[in-house]
Order: structure tokens, then C-alpha cells, then sequence
């Protein structure tokens, strides 16, 4: 339960940080914190969705929580009617819902897939985790005015190779270091 509520507490203090603490004119309550806004690759947000997400993960993963679809589906429901009425849909109160309701159903799937490709997934998922960031910035930096479905399509694709191109060098001598991301 403590992971949750620091979940919660995480994703709750991301909100209120980005919308009333604004940073191009910060005020005295959160003139302490615009150089953790400013960061390029890590910044305040970053470190709230990853503490959200890895609280939450972490419980269902740990606990012995018995998932019900009925209350699963409703929290999703939920999360996604309370999105459509935000703005900033990136910090919105319903994402950490939908996650709520998806992380049980996710952790109980069965897939039919091979050992090695899911060795495969696992390590390059974990690369994505690590490269997406710097390929948002040099997307956003070489080629800024893309259409935002055009941007994500080239990003996920970007991640996509990166990471298959990380792993194949993993085999070569002098690059084993690069297993250590995995």
C-alpha cells in the first residue's frame, strides 16, 4: 500500500508542479525548483512519472493483488474519461487510473512466444527505457516540424533500431559493456 500512495503522492506532486508552478515565471514557491525543470533529459517530471510508474509496477509485482476485470476495466474507463476533459493529457489525473486498471491485466498475460524472443523484447524494452529520451531531443532538434503522429512514428521507429542495433553489438568484441544497460 505504501508503494501506491507514493505513486499517487509522485504523480500527484508532478501535477501540481507543472500546472501551477510555472517556470518562465516561477514566483517564490517554486522558484527552487526551475532548474530541475529546465533539464533537457532529466528534469522534476521525469523523476515523478518514473517514481509513479515503478511504485505502482513494483506493488503488483509484489503483492499478492487479485486482479478483477470488472474493476480493472472500470478504473481504465475512468482514466480515459477523465483525460478527455484534460489538456495537458501527459500529466492528467487519469493516466495513473489507467495504469492502475492495465499493470494487473498486463502482469497475468500468457504469451506464445519463444524463450529467445522474449529475451529478445525484455532486453531491448529495457534499451528503449534508457535511449528514448535522446532520441525525443535529436527528433525534436533535427527535424521540428513534424506532424505529432509523423514525430511518434519516427521516434518509436528510431527506439526500435537503436535498440536492435545495441543489442547486435553486444556480440562485438569491446562492446560487452553495453549488456550492463540490460
Amino acid at each position: 500500500m505504501l508503494l501506491l500512495m507514493l505513486g499517487f503522492s509522485a504523480y500527484l506532486f508532478n501535477r501540481v508542479y507543472t500546472h501551477y508552478g510555472s517556470m518562465d515565471n516561477p514566483g517564490s514557491i517554486w522558484s527552487w525548483a526551475v532548474f530541475l525543470y529546465q533539464g533537457k533529459f532529466f528534469n522534476l517530471t521525469n523523476l515523478s512519472l518514473a517514481v509513479t510508474y515503478l511504485s505502482f509496477g513494483s506493488y503488483f509485482a509484489h503483492t499478492k493483488y487479485s486482479s478483477k476485470l470488472v474493476l480493472n476495466i472500470a478504473l481504465i474507463l475512468l482514466g480515459v474519461f477523465m483525460m478527455h476533459f484534460e489538456v495537458h493529457k501527459d500529466v492528467a489525473l487519469g493516466v495513473p487510473f489507467i495504469a492502475l486498471g492495465l499493470f494487473p491485466l498486463v502482469k497475468d498475460w500468457v504469451l506464445n512466444i519463444s524463450w529467445i524472443s522474449f529475451k529478445w523484447l525484455r532486453k531491448m524494452s529495457t534499451l528503449i527505457y534508457f535511449i528514448h529520451v535522446i532520441v525525443i531531443v535529436a527528433v525534436d532538434e533535427f527535424l521540428p516540424n513534424m506532424v505529432a503522429l509523423s514525430r511518434w512514428s519516427v521516434i518509436v521507429v528510431i527506439c526500435i533500431l537503436l535498440s536492435a542495433l545495441l543489442l547486435s553489438l553486444t556480440r562485438v568484441k569491446g562492446m560487452g559493456w553495453i549488456a550492463k544497460l540490460y
